[in-house]
């Protein structure tokens, strides 16, 4: 558990909208809210639930999860 722990991390990135189209900000991660747009890249971990709306490449690791021994691609 301690392992899941160090793995958190304390703020996110979300898309917000402006006056001049969108920006990207970081935020404390009690600070997300239902609705945001969460920017995830390589090698970022993702802690809670949140609809993907587009990606490529993705590879997700679940082996802390489910003891897979091997990324698993999603199409």
């Amino acid at each position: 558990m301690q392992k899941l722990k160090e793995m958190e991390h304390d703020t996110v990135r979300i898309q917000v909208p402006t006056e001049d189209g969108t920006e990207v900000r970081e935020v404390p991660v009690e600070e997300v809210v239902p609705g945001d747009i969460q920017l995830i890249g390589s090698g970022d971990i993702v802690s809670g639930d949140l609809y993907l709306l587009e990606s490529k490449g993705l590879i997700r690791f679940c082996f802390c999860f489910t003891g897979e021994s091997i990324p698993v691609e999603k199409i």
